[in-house]
């Protein structure tokens, strides 16, 4: 996970503009391959992204949200999702979510709302094309020994909580 963006009581359009702003700053003008981005909205406000704003998405697969998380624990706890340390309110939410007495969904607070973080990231373990190759644009029709990828840290602080919380 790259980065994060949270926001409340956008519009359409501003949201639109958040997220091609965040894609600029992340890849410039060279977006990856087969770019998919999941939204987990109305279909009204999907077509309005792709007719208004020339941003596609697709509805997130939604099994029940217990296996979702569930999902989302054994990811992480098998060591398939790194998460970039500047992503630090994802790293509280997922440090700090509990679920509510029925387990339908988290308990909500007053700091984290409804964990509305950790939802997309859950929602995201499905939608992944496992048969997809990753590789970055920039490294497109060069073998592995001729491009680099420099380690990412593996740990900042509260990621050690977290993964201990998400280990089933």
């Amino acid at each position: 996970i790259e980065e994060e963006v949270l926001v409340s009581r956008k519009t359409t359009r501003e949201v639109a503009e958040i997220i091609k702003a965040k894609e600029e700053q992340l890849w410039g003008s060279n977006p990856p391959a087969q770019l998919t981005r999941v939204a987990d909205t109305d279909k009204t406000r999907i077509l309005d992204f792709a007719t208004e704003h020339h941003l596609s998405f697709s509805e997130p697969l939604k099994p029940n949200k217990e296996s979702t998380i569930n999902a989302l624990r054994m990811f992480i706890a098998a060591g398939k999702l790194v998460i970039h340390p500047r992503c630090e309110r994802l790293a509280q939410q997922l440090s700090g979510a509990v679920w509510n007495k029925s387990r339908t969904q988290f308990e909500r607070n007053d700091v984290h709302g409804h964990y509305d973080l950790v939802d997309a990231l859950a929602y995201i373990i499905p939608n992944i094309n496992r048969t997809r190759n990753y590789t970055p644009n920039k490294y497109a029709g060069l073998s592995r020994q001729d491009w680099y990828i420099p380690d990412l840290p593996t740990s900042h602080e509260g990621i050690g909580s977290i993964i201990r919380w998400f280990k089933p």
